[in-house]
């Protein structure tokens, strides 16, 4: 099984260069620090067997598209590494929608948000031909040398019926668990998601190292190529939360999405620099949008639909009739918190934040629906264009032997 190991790495302004970033991610580099990427790249030495990496770069802003591809170069030259690397950069990409010469190879293809990048992250090892896409973050450490072996294993065999399409891996925390600790900030009473994802997370002790997923993180995931030729995507509708979406995708198409409890990396995120308003609006964004997304997939004939209770405690304890109480309310509590702090601007985004809740998300659903049938027009026509593969090589660094 060929193997390719896939990675995007997330950078913004230098110090003291800040502007408004046209998109926003959790904890982007800035261009003149060290950031994460190193150190990540540094612990893929230690793997076991033959596989491809393909790094995928992101800028926050169309401006940093240049100095990006500069700053990854160098790093990449400055370090001593035993294995093949892709590096993909936004001109890569214009590169193959200009070779393509259609429109809805943009839409297709971007990196213009956390979905985006994922399906750049499933479709490019797809176009060079790989047959299992591990995906990582660059904020993650691999310890396990075996780590490839255990991602491939059970990939296309049966579980409970249906073909493994995908896996999911665990996250071990830098206190070495893959609980949370702490408590959550007493503003979260009602949204207290920290709580709900360790209960989640106890089916990791369950003893079994196959289980069925409650849960996918995009950062420790394993894709068979099957997905691809099925049409199956990222959401570019979700701007955060995209990996469990994606797992609602896979088993509604009639494939298993299983845990792997064997299958750990060790996380290591940067702090985020976003404000609490906007965490939660994010948060409230993509649950209410699930919850949508969930309902109107009742009404479909599909091979295995999927509901909250499938996805229970966590993120299925936010996608029931208490959402948009809990939206409301963490909302207010918040703005309370920031008035006690004199932080009036914070105060009012997290008070709009609650008109969130009157939004209709059905016609987006719907709108997934129809991007979905064109991914798997277009994907399949991607995939057979030799000429793509000539371009995504282009920068290719070789094995060191």
């Amino acid at each position: 099984m060929k193997r390719a190991v896939v990675i995007p790495t997330y950078w913004t302004w230098r110090q003291g260069e800040e502007q408004a970033d046209s998109l926003v991610f959790d904890h982007p580099t800035p261009l003149d620090e060290k950031g994460t990427l190193a150190r990540c790249l540094e612990s893929l030495k230690s793997l076991k067997g033959e596989f491809d990496l393909i790094l995928i770069a992101v800028p926050t802003h169309p401006e940093l598209q240049e100095a990006l591809e500069t700053r990854i170069i160098e790093l990449l030259n400055g370090l001593d590494l035993s294995y093949r690397i892709i590096p993909v950069f936004p001109s890569t990409i214009r590169k193959i929608q200009s070779v393509v010469g259609s429109n809805e190879t943009e839409e297709i293809l971007n990196l213009n948000g956390y979905s985006q990048v994922r399906n750049a992250c499933i479709l490019i090892p797809a176009i060079l031909g790989y047959d299992a896409f591990i995906l990582l973050d660059d904020d993650e450490v691999v310890l396990d040398e075996d780590f490839l072996d255990k991602a491939v294993a059970h990939l296309r065999e049966t579980f409970q019926g249906e073909k493994i399409a995908a896996k999911a891996g665990v996250y071990i925390q830098p206190h070495g668990t893959p609980f949370f600790k702490g408590r959550e900030a007493w503003w979260r009473f009602f949204f207290n998601s920290r709580k709900a994802m360790n209960e989640t997370f106890r089916i990791i002790e369950s003893g079994e190292r196959i289980v069925d997923a409650p849960f996918a993180f995009g950062g420790n995931m394993v894709l068979s190529s099957d997905l691809i030729e099925q049409g199956i995507c990222f959401d570019p509708n979700i701007a955060r939360g995209e990996d469990i979406d994606f797992l609602v995708n896979v088993k509604c198409e009639g494939y298993s999405f299983v845990l792997d409890t064997a299958l750990k990396i060790l996380h290591l995120p940067p702090k985020s620099h976003n404000p609490d308003w906007l965490k939660i609006r994010q948060d409230a964004s993509r649950f209410l949008y699930m919850k949508c997304k969930l309902e109107e997939l009742k009404h479909l004939s599909l091979k295995c639909p999927v509901s909250p209770d499938d996805l229970r405690p966590y993120p299925g304890a936010f996608l029931d009739w208490t959402l948009k109480v809990r939206i409301s309310l963490t909302n207010l509590l918040l703005s309370l918190n920031y008035l006690s702090r004199l932080k009036i601007r914070d105060a009012i985004e997290a008070l709009s934040s609650i008109q969130l809740i009157f939004k209709n998300h059905h016609g987006v659903v719907f709108s997934y629906f129809l991007f979905k049938e064109r991914w798997k027009q277009i994907t399949k026509r991607l995939a057979e264009c030799k000429e793509l593969k000539s371009i995504l090589l282009e920068k290719n660094i070789s094995r060191k032997e």
